[in-house]
Parts: C-alpha cells; sequence; structure tokens
C-alpha cells in the first residue's frame, strides 16, 4: 500500500498557509476577572457598611443612611469598573507600543477583521473595530497572542482622562458614603 504513495517532498513549506485564530485575549481577560472581583469585594463592604449602619445607627438616622449608603455605592460601582477598565487597556496598549512589534494588518475576508503574519510567519487574525483597509497592531515578541490594535492619539487621550477621572470621582464618592454612614451610626443630620 506504501509502494503505491507518490515519495514525500521535503523542500515544500506550508507555513504561509497556516493562519492561526486567537478565540480570546488572555490578558484582558484575566484583567476583567480580576476588575470584576474587585467590584464585587466592593459591593460586599458596601452592604457591610450599610448593615452596619442600619443596626448600630441611632433610631432617627440608621434607615435613611443604610440606603443611602447601599444607593451612593451601588452607583460608584460600574463606573469604577468602567474606569479600570480603560486603564487596563490603555496601558496594555502602551507597553506594546514601546516594547512590541508593529506591522501593517490588512483586511481579512470578513469586516472588521484584520490579517497580518507574525515574526514567525504565522498568519493571525485580528477582530479590529475599525472598517478601514488596513490597521497598525503590536504584538508581544515572546507571545503573539497579546496583540493591540494601535489608535490614534485622540481617543487615547479620551482614555486616559476619563479612565482615572471617573476612579478618581468615584473614590471621593465612597468616601462621602462612608462619611454619610458615620454620620448615621452616630445620629447626626446633614444640616
Amino acid at each position: 500500500m506504501n509502494a503505491t504513495l507518490p515519495a514525500p517532498v521535503e523542500d515544500v513549506d506550508g507555513g504561509a498557509l497556516v493562519e492561526v485564530r486567537t478565540i480570546t485575549k488572555p490578558w484582558i481577560e484575566r484583567y476583567r476577572h480580576r476588575a470584576k472581583r474587585v467590584v464585587l469585594g466592593y459591593l460586599g463592604a458596601i452592604l457591610a457598611v450599610a448593615v452596619i449602619t442600619a443596626i448600630v445607627g441611632h433610631e432617627r438616622t440608621a434607615t435613611a443612611g443604610a440606603v443611602f449608603t447601599v444607593w451612593l455605592g451601588a452607583m460608584a460601582a460600574v463606573p469604577l469598573r468602567f474606569g479600570a477598565m480603560d486603564l487596563g487597556s490603555w496601558f496594555h496598549e502602551t507597553r506594546l507600543r514601546r516594547h512590541g512589534v508593529t506591522v501593517v494588518a490588512m483586511r481579512a475576508d470578513a469586516p472588521m477583521r484584520h490579517q497580518c503574519a507574525d515574526s514567525s510567519g504565522t498568519t493571525r487574525v485580528i477582530s479590529a473595530p475599525s472598517h478601514a483597509p488596513s490597521v497598525h497592531i503590536a504584538y508581544d515578541p515572546q507571545d503573539p497572542s497579546k496583540v493591540a490594535v494601535l489608535r490614534d492619539r485622540a481617543p487615547r487621550l479620551l482614555e486616559i482622562t476619563l479612565g482615572p477621572g471617573g476612579i478618581l470621582l468615584r473614590l471621593g464618592g465612597i468616601a462621602f458614603v462612608l462619611y454619610l454612614a458615620r454620620m448615621a451610626i452616630l445620629g447626626e443630620t446633614l444640616s
């Protein structure tokens, strides 16, 4: 049976025919899970402060203090997570812009998909939120699955301004929530 097969050709390289599709971005998934755990821990702490306020608080202000603690604390949770996500993606893109390999990815067969070849010659397909015929990407030479689509300066500056600004604003809100809880426990009023 083997004698009827043609002889193998040794000088053929099929590396250009190999295409690697990364299903998830490992760094962003780990970062999202970490941010979610921080926000859930924060919500648990707010809930604990509200329960302590309701139990230990002064009889006139305990219920209102607990309600305001939960309401204001929950309002701070979502922007806190989005601000952390903005900072995480900005740090990732900045690190790859400085230490990674930058290449141009051309549009692939589907909309908002671009393909490029990494340093080993493997063709990679990247989902990029762009309808442009080509985008600049940067990837980590040690782990080419860590990819960032390089953006212009204006969206990056907006992201780095809104991210820490939202986090600082929400941290101030958290301090106010703790101050309200303290006032409710001691029986003080705002007036």
